[in-house]
């Protein structure tokens, strides 16, 4: 086809570098083909919020309500019900920071408004504000917005301004035309040229079909609500030119506006009005009838050479055929009310088809489209006959009957031989060039919407002739014959092109051979040979005379001289056959032998020379299938059946795809006659589009082989007995299984069988992607196993809900989560298994896939439960799109605040360690119920690392990391808070407690009076620090079993232990030594992979991680001391467990995570903060003491120590626990450590 495209010099001067009218044409040309590529692409990746936005603003539209108040009722409903102050959401817990399912969406519809903004924006404004009542909220939300959408607004109002551009210039190019000033070119003269008439057409065909792929893929409101959030999000009061002018070319066309239009033209516009979406910024009248001119008069193509036959001229003018349509609405007068030439329009193109393929493959009914012009529904009504329907149907169905029998002749082994190709090359290309026409027809016009006209073609031949009957046209013959055909062209077409490549070779040789049978026949007749003892002096002169002859002959590419070598070589055979007719030579069997073997020869040189080095590019031309882009999604499911019973069609499918690859010759042609730089983004947007169809396809494989496996597991696991070391000989029958393994065997061979399809395909290029069987069989492999594993995880991690944290109720709770992760656990294991079982056979490294897939899956729905506690999140595309995007599915009803998996994983933690009904044991390293049955310890940490493995406890251990985050990011919000409205109270306390060294001389008094100023705030502190504690607690037990995990494989765990230790050694040197700079000689990526390493097996200390970077909190230890103050009279110690555990069931505390949640929160700080706290802690319990042995009259007997207050052991307690989990045993500097021993 590139050829058709530019044939002639005159088409080919018309784009040469110097010519500036050709240039310019074929640039706009250019262009609209890579708008048209950025349309599709972008089409694909419009923000959710915007189609959320459109989709309510319709459904509101819908129920009678008037355009006035739809802005404001939009507001109340969506603004007042999902936007919520960051505040709100941060004081929920982790199962219910957020309030609703799609938040992340919602909370931007209210920003997201059509045009009716434009009317009066600053009312908008003010009513958005008022409804909100919190400008920081509102500034939040759209400071939000803008990160996430503002590259997204910019893309699409670049797009919506090259399309205006678009038009712009083919305008002014068209009005230079006119003018003048391309000297000796006019419109007509350049529709006069080969090339040129190909480009304007093109050129006005794009500008359409660009307004209707717009109206097809991007929803009128959607447009609105992009150019008006890039108007008040991106611009910023800026001035940009034609932004009225887009913002009229990309109007909703589905209801009125009250816009300012141009002269002429009417506001309101109805959904499939091309016309007057055309009309908004149309064409000049004249340009547009002289296009349609061309167009009805002439073959713009000139695809004669593909489809030369009469009866074929629909398809060779099909591509032209889809440019009239578009062009048309230019002119909606010639479909209303020129009949006559409508007549001449359908005759020539319309005569036995009118069902149409467009650019990107949308299908179009011309008796569904061209029902509401008079003109042009009159004009095509004869070709609507049900009669001549029929009459088509039928000799389509006689041609398919018979096309396939030829396809089927020819696909023999050792049939399309180089020899057999050049002796039948006409008949293979009409054999060709009918399958296509078929198949063409069939396709297209299934789809039909006029009911009698479908009932005739998707008949299954019950109403046909006998000879049809035996074959209906059903969809699976179809399938079947598109198979054919796509693999007798990918053979055929790779035999014309060595054909090509050597035919000079080819010439060369049969000329070199020819000449020296008749030099071999001139020594032959001299009788000197053995065979030959008569000598003919004359057939000698002959047969040396035909030799140089032969010699002679040589291969132009000039037409004149290859007639004259033609007549020649015609003269020659003519010769040899006349004298066979010779005594001496008839009756010489050898000799006659070499005559004919010499006329072959020359008719191989003749056959050589006629293969035409455009033959190629008219293979392509005639094997286009850009028609079915979209429609070839239809015929999926049964491509799916056809391969699931027989894997050896797999093979047949690297011709269909190679065909399918047809549409991108036509865009990429036009691109690299322009020198375009976007070439690679066109090809890689619709090459894209192919391998992601081709991918689809071969999806029935990895689900097929699936199925194969879950049966061959259920044989290895519940009927095959293990065999054990020795066996003896009565009872080796029982352990043959005989049919088990049967079963087995042929399981095997299914799975094999079902690979080797694939396999055999070769190594496939689509643009620039190149497609390798073997790497799609492991993707679909990889895509199956997302799935199953995203299911397995998503419907196996369902918990029960946990109305009350009563004993029972938790001990059910606890049952429930126990069954749901062994239930998991055996799943996964059995996924294992068959991937670890089959990865011989298909020929893929199955446990590196397993581990890749499940950590990628947990690794997204990690990411997607973080994003509550995330402002800005992170890129996870590459988590999501990889080869088969992770499924999100629906929240359930039991916990509908978390995402997914992860975070009901999370909670169901949280409840089985809740501080307030649960006590932590440090000793036994687990939490209890008060008659001492463990609830969650090491062994559910066990259970849950079986289930999820060693990515899902990392995955857990960020979650409950982001939630400290949480945590003390709202606590030291609170705290700032506070410290504003309390700081005097803050000033006053700090005062007393100055000295920290010096005892308090009435003790009792100071510290209950302080407790009671700040019992308002204990309650939010208390639930931080608890809340902290138990997140750290969580890690804590996650650490030992990922390091326990890591121990079995001890070598590889020494190994890096030892690495660890000496990177930091090194780099403690280097900061000594020659300071920060040199660090950077190790790599970044090292340090990255050597703390993903560490961290997988459970190195380093939680308690050491530093989580947030905060301004200093006056008066901090302060408030901690208070506080521990007066937590010791609500715990009390318990020997059993060695903790401080609550006093009272009605205290919802314990001992362990407060003194963990208090560490964390000093570790965030200063060591001065530790110092501080130990300080004043120190100065309670010696004033204390010291107050108490006073009332004793000072003595100090031991039994008199023992008796201390309560409030005093358990300081002492708390104080000796923070001292431990902090680590560095200082506390003995501000308490003497004989106090630190009494308890």
């Amino acid at each position: 086809m590139a050829k058709d495209l530019t044939t002639g010099v005159m088409g080919a001067s018309f784009i040469s570098d110097d010519n500036l009218c050709g240039q310019t044409l074929v640039q706009i040309v250019g262009r609209g083909h890579t708008i048209i590529a950025e349309l599709l692409k972008l089409a694909e990746e419009i923000p959710p919020a915007f189609l959320e936005a459109t989709t309510l603003a319709e459904k509101h539209a819908s129920q009678g309500e008037g355009k006035g108040d739809q802005s404001s009722s939009l507001l109340w409903s969506i603004f007042g019900g999902n936007i919520a102050s960051e505040a709100e959401k941060n004081e929920a817990p982790f199962a219910q920071s957020t309030t609703d399912a799609n938040f992340a969406t919602n909370r931007f519809l209210p920003l997201l408004v059509d045009f009716s903004y434009l009317r009066d924006p600053e009312v908008y404004e003010t009513q958005l504000r008022d409804m909100v009542g919190d400008d920081l909220v509102l500034d939040e939300v759209e400071a939000a917005f803008v990160s996430e959408h503002s590259d997204a607004l910019i893309k699409f109002y670049q797009l919506f301004d090259s399309i205006f551009q678009y038009q712009l210039d083919l305008k002014a190019f068209v009005d230079d035309l006119e003018t003048g000033y391309f000297i000796k070119y006019t419109v007509e003269s350049v529709l006069l040229d080969p090339l040129g008439r190909q480009l304007m057409c093109e050129a006005v065909y794009l500008y359409g079909m660009i307004l209707i792929l717009m109206e097809t893929n991007v929803k009128g409101g959607v447009r609105e609500r992009l150019l008006i959030a890039f108007h008040r999000y991106c611009v910023k009061g800026k001035t940009i030119a034609h932004f009225q002018d887009v913002c009229r070319l990309f109007r909703n066309s589905e209801k009125k506006l009250k816009l300012p239009v141009s002269d002429g033209e009417s506001p309101q516009l109805l959904c499939g009005d091309e016309e007057k979406i055309f009309a908004r910024y149309p064409l000049p009248e004249d340009f547009v009838r002289s296009v349609i001119g061309c167009l009805v008069s002439d073959d713009i193509f000139l695809h004669v050479t593909a489809f030369p036959s009469f009866d074929q001229r629909s398809t060779r003018l099909s591509q032209q055929a889809s440019i009239v349509y578009v062009i048309l609405y230019f002119q909606p007068e010639i479909l209303k009310d020129d009949v006559r030439t409508m007549r001449e329009i359908v005759g020539k193109h319309f005569h036995d088809n009118w069902v149409i393929s467009l650019y990107d493959g949308t299908i179009i009914d011309l008796s569904q489209e061209w029902d509401r012009f008079p003109s042009a529904k009159e004009a095509l009504a004869n070709v609507l006959e049900s009669w001549y329907v029929r009459e088509l149907h039928e000799e389509n169905a006689r041609l398919i009957v018979h096309c396939m029998g030829e396809i089927r002749r020819y696909l023999v082994g050792g049939v399309l031989t180089k020899n057999y190709v050049m002796d039948n090359a006409t008949d293979l290309l009409d054999c060709m060039r009918c399958s296509n026409v078929v198949l063409r027809w069939r396709i297209l016009h299934r789809l039909t919407h006029k009911k009698n006209l479908k009932e005739i073609i998707c008949t299954k031949g019950d109403s046909l002739n006998s000879e049809v009957q035996q074959f209906p046209v059903l969809e699976s013959a179809i399938i079947a014959m598109l198979l054919l055909t796509s693999q007798f062209e990918l053979r055929l077409k790779a035999v014309f092109k060595r054909l090509v490549q050597t035919k000079l070779e080819t010439w060369t040789a049969c000329r070199s051979k020819a000449s020296e049978q008749m030099t071999g026949l001139s020594k032959y007749f001299k009788g000197e040979n053995a065979l030959n003892h008569t000598r003919n002096d004359s057939l000698v002169k002959w047969f040396a005379d035909m030799s140089v002859e032969i010699n002679l002959i040589n291969y132009e590419a000039n037409t004149e001289h290859s007639t004259v070598t033609g007549r020649k070589i015609q003269l020659c055979m003519q010769a040899l056959k006349d004298l066979e007719q010779f005594e001496s030579i008839d009756r010489d069997r050898q000799a006659k032998e070499v005559l004919i073997s010499t006329s072959d020869l020359l008719l191989q040189m003749v056959r050589a020379a006629s293969i035409k080095e455009d033959v190629v590019d008219t293979i392509d031309c005639i094997t286009d299938m850009r028609f079915a882009r979209k429609v070839i999604s239809t015929f999926v499911p049964g491509l799916h059946s056809r391969v699931s019973k027989d894997p050896s069609t797999v093979s047949f499918l690297r011709g269909f795809i190679l065909k399918l690859a047809s549409f991108l010759r036509w865009p990429t042609t036009r691109l690299i006659q322009s020198n375009s730089s976007s070439l690679d983004l066109v090809t890689d947007v619709y090459a894209s589009s192919i391998v992601k169809f081709v991918r689809k396809i071969l999806a029935i494989i990895p689900s097929s082989v699936f199925g194969i496996l879950t049966q061959i597991v259920d044989i290895k696991e519940k009927k095959l007995a293990i065999l054990p070391l020795k066996v003896e000989v009565d009872v080796l029958q029982e352990y043959s299984q005989a049919e088990d393994r049967y079963a087995l065997a042929r399981l095997t061979h299914e799975l094999s069988i079902f690979t080797e399809g694939i396999l055999s395909m070769e190594k496939t290029t689509i643009g620039k992607i190149k497609l390798d069987p073997r790497r799609l069989l492991e993707d679909g492999i990889r895509a199956e196993l997302t799935l199953k594993v995203s299911e397995a995880l998503h419907q196996n991690l369902q918990f029960d809900v946990l109305h009350e944290t009563t004993p029972d109720e938790l001990v059910q709770y606890h049952a429930s989560v126990l069954r749901s992760l062994k239930k998991l656990s055996s799943r996964m294991e059995c996924f294992r298994r068959s991937i670890e079982f089959v990865q011989d056979y298909i020929g893929i490294p199955g446990l590196k896939v397993w581990f890749q897939e499940v950590s990628r899956v947990i690794e997204f729905n990690v990411r997607n439960e973080a994003s509550k506690f995330i402002k800005k999140k992170d890129d996870d595309n590459h988590l999501r799109v990889h080869v088969q995007p992770v499924p999100i599915f629906p929240r359930t009803k039991n916990e509908p605040y978390c995402a997914n998996f992860m975070g009901r994983m999370v909670t169901s933690l949280l409840k089985l360690s809740d501080p307030g009904s649960l006590m932590f044991s440090r000793d036994f390293n687990g939490w209890f119920l008060p008659d001492g049955s463990e609830i969650c310890g090491a062994k559910h940490i066990n259970n849950v690392r079986k289930s999820l493995g060693i990515s899902g406890l990392l995955g857990i251990e960020r979650l409950l990391s982001l939630r400290i985050l949480h945590e003390l990011r709202r606590f030291v919000k609170f705290y700032t808070t506070t410290a504003k409205k309390n700081g005097l109270l803050f000033e006053q306390i700090r005062d007393g407690l100055f000295p920290e060294w010096k005892c308090k001389e009435n003790p009792v008094s100071f510290y209950k009076n302080a407790e009671e100023k700040t019992e308002k705030l204990m309650v939010p502190v208390m639930t931080c620090l608890c809340r902290v504690g138990q997140a750290q607690l969580l890690i804590k037990l996650i650490r030992q079993e990922l390091q326990l995990s890591s121990c079995d494989r001890n070598p590889l765990f020494e190994s890096l232990s030892v690495a660890n230790d000496s990177v930091l050694n090194y780099v403690q040197t280097l900061s000594h030594n020659d300071g920060p700079e040199k660090q950077d000689q190790l790599s970044i990526d090292f340090f990255e992979l050597l703390s993903q390493i560490s961290a997988g097996s459970g190195e380093g200390n939680p308690l050491a991680t530093t989580f947030l970077n905060t301004e200093p909190l006056e008066g901090l230890p302060a408030l901690l001391v208070l506080f521990l103050i007066s937590m010791t009279k609500k715990v009390k110690y318990d020997t059993d467990f060695e903790a401080l555990i609550r006093a009272k069931d009605a205290y919802p505390i314990d001992g362990w995570p407060i003194v963990y949640g208090i560490v964390t929160l000093l570790k965030q700080f200063s060591p001065t903060y530790r110092k501080s706290f130990y300080a004043y802690l120190a100065q309670f319990i010696e004033s204390a003491i010291q107050s108490f042995t006073s009332f004793l009259g000072g003595r100090s007997r031991k039994e008199d120590v023992l008796s201390l207050p309560i409030e005093v052991k358990h300081a002492i307690i708390f104080a000796t626990q923070i001292d431990i989990i902090m680590g560095d045993s200082s506390l003995h500097e501000y308490i003497p450590q004989y106090v630190l021993e009494l308890f």
